[in-house]
């Protein structure tokens, strides 16, 4: 039996919420070319100069402090992965090789993007540049005739190629406990420890400063956003939303420089990291797990202190919800067939479930999880609820409604089942799982 009214949870979406649905809808999906242009102008001045990790950090540190940002009017969680609204960016250092199909984007049959003019030249001027030495190229060089036919017969596509960090689940725990300065703390202590006699001495020594690159990076991101807000706050004419601005100025203010304090910092915190491996390298089933228990001291601190509603808490899970939609790729033909609706495919929130006790551990936070997907009802995020024998009735009954929305999710897991799978796999010998509770 849950510990609160289930009978108080929001039913509706606000009109906050409903109007940025709207607006993010009526936004005609484009392609963006700020990224490459960035990245292209470090590779060439850089490239032979550092080792590939340290490039690789510079050149998203670059497109952190140099990518156009903006902020729409009904957001009060606020980072984009692109440079324009409801926008793919391009990463040329992965594949390029789309350009041979640019004049078809806007008239192709799946995930049509718009393409400006300034756009497809500012593309194909760089495209030179890249061709021939991307890691798409090289996996072309290694295929055999015999893949080349299944991908021509269309029992093969291509859409992680464009793709580079993919398939984990960050520690945003981590990050929400020690903040972006905790972590830099960490890595410059590393770094001092490190023995010039070591024979790996310089590949250590490249990955901390890379890291280092990262982090400063992020905190530049952040400020910009930052300073934006602040701007806009002088400049806003209406009132609410000008208290608003100032509010979320002072969020950014504080992270993800700093530990979180407050719901809405740990979820400004957990999206602004979510952007990052999106925007470094295309970022393909980037997760954030268990979203409901790392966040939820949070929302329960302030439910508790009295400085956030059950409403406001539902509209910020609302949008941040709606936030995830507006990551877009830039497939080529035949991957747009595989992943039509401009899906990008897995950034999964996992909510209910045990603890490493077996105890349940569902809270208000995973109803209200629950809730944002029946409020925003699209493709994203991949959403998953975890039952077992423990599950309260309430969660169940609220989760069949979720699931009644008709958008498909949320993902039904069994975690008597894969948890005794996972630990099975993680003792008989493979050690390739490992199971986190």
């Amino acid at each position: 039996m849950a510990d609160f009214d289930i009978n108080r949870l929001p039913a509706k979406p606000t009109e906050r919420v409903i109007k940025a649905k709207e607006m993010f809808l009526e936004e005609n999906p484009e392609m963006c070319c700020q990224r490459a242009i960035i990245y292209t102008e470090v590779y060439r001045n850089l490239s032979g100069r550092c080792p590939t990790i340290l490039l690789r950090a510079k050149a998203l540190c670059r497109t952190l402090e140099e990518l156009p940002i903006f902020i729409q009017p009904q957001e009060v969680i606020v980072g984009h992965s692109a440079s324009r609204p409801r926008s793919a960016e391009v990463f040329p250092e992965v594949n390029i090789n789309f350009t041979d199909e640019i004049d078809q984007f806007e008239t192709r049959k799946y995930n049509r993007l718009r393409v400006r003019p300034e756009v497809r030249a500012s593309l194909l001027e760089i495209a030179p540049f890249w061709k021939g030495n991307t890691p798409h190229d090289y996996l072309m060089r290694q295929r055999t005739a015999a893949i080349q036919n299944a991908y021509v017969c269309g029992l093969l596509s291509d859409p992680h190629e464009g793709s580079g960090f993919a398939h984990v689940a960050m520690n945003y725990q981590q990050l929400l406990q020690f903040g972006i300065n905790g972590m830099l703390e960490r890595v410059r202590k590393q770094r001092d420890t490190l023995n010039r006699s070591d024979p790996a001495y310089d590949g250590k020594l490249a990955f901390y400063d890379a890291e280092e690159e990262v982090c400063v990076g992020v905190l530049v991101f952040a400020e910009r956003y930052r300073r934006l807000e602040k701007k806009m706050a002088v400049q806003e004419k209406d009132p609410c939303r000008k208290v608003e601005l100032t509010a979320i100025s002072r969020v950014l203010a504080r992270v993800p420089a700093q530990p979180a304090s407050s719901f809405h910092e740990a979820l400004q915190m957990v999206w602004l990291m979510q952007l990052i491996p999106q925007i470094e390298s295309n970022g393909f089933s980037i997760s954030l797990g268990r979203l409901d228990q790392y966040c939820w001291p949070y929302l329960k601190a302030d439910l508790a202190a009295g400085t956030i509603t059950l409403e406001q808490a539902q509209e910020l899970l609302d949008l941040l919800w709606l936030k995830f939609c507006e990551i877009l790729r830039v497939d080529s033909r035949d991957a747009a067939e595989v992943n039509a609706g401009y899906y990008v495919a897995g950034q999964n929130i996992e909510v209910g479930g045990v603890d490493r006790g077996g105890h349940d551990c569902t809270n208000l936070l995973s109803y209200l999880c629950l809730n944002a997907n029946r409020h925003i009802q699209l493709h994203q995020p991949n959403f998953t609820i975890r039952l077992h024998a423990g599950t309260p009735q309430e969660f169940l009954d609220h989760a069949v409604g979720s699931i009644a929305c008709g958008n498909g999710m949320p993902q039904v897991l069994n975690d008597a089942v894969i948890i005794q799978h996972l630990r099975h796999s993680s003792s008989g010998g493979t050690g390739l799982y490992r199971c986190r509770l």
